[in-house]
């Protein structure tokens, strides 16, 4: 064998031991992020996802829960304080002042949901 021959064998082998530490690098990078992704995943902050609901507001059954606590019961409904805390969270409460003939006054109001915000956590 001539030294060119030998000098081309060599750089052959050099070519294919380069493309196989190329590949082996590269499964092994591979192999770690498969590994890794999911503690990185779980380490993420959590998405929040809203969603508001505007329910229908049925005049005639708030004006009949008026009458109700206007004659006597349920006068719980007068205090804003007694009121927020029955609620669930995040629920906002109004008086409406279309109540206000049925009422007598401002404080006699009922109060009434009229909005709720639902905020949930969902995992990638």
């Amino acid at each position: 064998m001539n030294t060119q021959t030998m000098i081309a064998k060599e750089v052959a082998v050099e070519k294919m031991y380069s493309s196989f530490r190329r590949r082996l690098l590269a499964a092994m990078l591979l192999g770690s992020l498969v590994i890794a992704a999911p503690a990185i995943a779980s380490a993420a902050p959590q998405q929040q996802q809203r969603e508001v609901r505007l329910p229908r507001i049925d005049r005639r059954a708030i004006e009949n829960l008026q009458c109700w606590v206007s004659n006597g019961h349920d006068t719980w409904c007068k205090n804003a304080q007694l009121v927020a805390s029955a609620e669930m969270r995040r629920i906002a409460l109004r008086r409406y002042a279309w109540l206000m003939p049925l009422a007598g006054d401002t404080r006699s109001i009922v109060w009434v949901p009229s909005r709720t915000e639902i905020i949930t956590n969902q995992r990638d």
